[in-house]
């Protein structure tokens, strides 16, 4: 199922079962509940109770104190329906509580189901990542590592870690001599090709977290990368994702020679759902778009691929070469024009915006765009959720951009997307490892058509998820 909450999921699950009524203002449906978490549920599918992914009902699950809440459809399987809990998340109180409606049977078989996937969990981690990291990285012989810190994990998420003093209690001395700063975190196959998923060990990780930059962030960035290194020598490239890049980018660490951005995934990214946009009658006649991000090391680039489909393209934000208010206008060859400018009236009489940087999304800044507008966001981190509810109250949509691959396959499945939506990066090296000499091609800002014509070609395309 795809998930759009704060680039963040997988709670953990307890398989309660419990009577729950699931309804609007006009039917109520009875239903049983067969999963619960502090962000969503699972209930049991009924012939009665019908349903469409993406509705909203009013849950209430029958316990103690009656517990009602608004809910969104987010899938809809063969033997159940997975709900998502809008508004807030249940608290540990009101979690503890509707446990308690539960049978004892029921309480003694969570409790220790979730004893054994822990101590599985713990023993995975310890042993894959001292005994088995070698020989695991010569018989799987990876030909890309996916790379990520645990602000934004995928490694830390996939096999439930949580900092090594949580992790191994008083072992916790004994993890940090024994665990490397890159934890192995899972396999991944994409058309034959083979990578590997690491993440930053707990305890390193919180190093990174925002605002709690430490003055040897570089220094921790760059341990960090040469230990993914190691993992897999001779690996030809590393795919590093979004949350990671954004960090090097702010600390001023370099990209390893074999590492990749994701720069031009997220090229093919941005242009094929602008494309997708465009096929969509409001927006079908729209010759301007605004790109929210002057300092980021896609502006530019995204400017010029999008050249070729609107008149008028506004990267709105402070650039280093220019004043806050300065503009800077660029004449293309097929006569579009990119204006560069920090100046708020620019986002008034748009409807298309694609959002490449977090600090351009201002509430201050967002209230001059016109209701009925549609923002594609693909920047780090994520939209805050008071912002969220701002930009719906305002009647503006936002989705994020994200990659989809029949052939993917990942083991354990990437918790931050569907598990056949991959990030941009991962583009990028597939597309490598087919055409090796584009890699070289592409070092300038040039057209990206070759590369999205061989992404194409792979199957890669692109969904759209509702933020907002």
């Amino acid at each position: 199922m795809k998930h759009a909450g704060a680039d963040c999921r997988f709670d953990a699950r307890t398989r309660a079962r419990l009577p729950v009524t699931l309804g609007d203002d006009l039917l109520e449906v009875k239903a049983d509940l067969v999963d619960l978490s502090y962000s969503g549920v699972g209930v049991k599918k009924r012939r009665n109770l019908k349903l469409e992914v993406g509705q909203f009902v009013y849950l209430t699950i029958e316990s103690d104190q009656d517990y009602k809440v608004r809910a969104k459809v987010i899938h809809i399987g063969d033997k159940h329906i997975g709900l998502q809990l809008l508004g807030s998340r249940l608290s540990f109180t009101e979690f503890d509580n509707i446990l308690r409606a539960a049978s004892l049977l029921q309480l003694i078989r969570s409790r220790v189901m979730r004893a054994t996937s822990t101590v599985v969990r713990r023993c995975w981690v310890m042993v894959t990542n001292t005994l088995l990291r070698q020989p695991l990285s010569l018989f799987v012989r990876p030909q890309f590592l996916v790379v990520t810190c645990e602000e934004h994990s995928l490694v830390n998420e996939a096999v439930h870690l949580p900092s090594h003093r949580q992790m191994f209690g008083c072992w916790g001395a004994l993890s940090r001599t024994l665990l490397p700063s890159a934890l192995f975190g899972g396999f991944v196959w994409i058309r034959g090709y083979r990578g590997l998923l690491l993440g930053l060990r707990g305890d390193k990780a919180c190093l990174l977290k925002e605002g709690e930059v430490p003055r040897d962030e570089s220094k921790q960035l760059r341990a960090y990368l040469k230990s993914a290194q190691r993992f897999a020598k001779r690996v030809p490239y590393i795919a590093v994702n979004d949350a990671l890049v954004h960090r090097m980018c702010a600390a001023g660490v370099s990209m390893p020679v074999n590492g990749l951005d994701g720069r031009y995934g997220a090229r093919y990214l941005i242009a094929s759902a602008i494309k997708s946009v465009r096929g969509v009658l409001p927006f079908r006649r729209e010759q301007s778009l605004v790109i929210l991000g002057g300092h980021s090391r896609l502006s530019d680039a995204v400017a010029e691929d999008m050249a070729g489909i609107f008149v008028r393209i506004v990267i709105f934000g402070s650039r280093p070469s220019t004043a806050l208010r300065a503009e800077e206008r660029v004449m293309m060859d097929n006569g579009a024009v990119i204006l560069h400018s920090a100046n708020p009236k620019h986002l008034s009489g748009h409807t298309l915006f694609v959002a490449l940087e977090a600090d351009a999304c201002k509430p201050d800044w967002v209230q001059k765009m016109d209701a009925g507008a549609l923002m594609i966001y693909h920047a780090y981190p994520a939209l805050s959720h008071t912002l969220r509810s701002a930009l719906s109250d305002m009647g503006i949509r936002v989705k994020r951009p994200v990659v989809f691959q029949d052939r993917l396959s990942s083991w354990p499945a990437f918790p931050e997307w569907h598990s056949r939506d991959i990030p941009a990066s991962v583009v990028e090296a597939t597309v490598f490892l087919e055409k090796p000499d584009y890699k070289s091609a592409f070092r300038g800002q040039g057209s990206i058509k070759e590369f999205s014509d061989v992404a194409f070609n792979q199957g890669y395309s692109v969904h759209l998820l509702d933020l907002a």
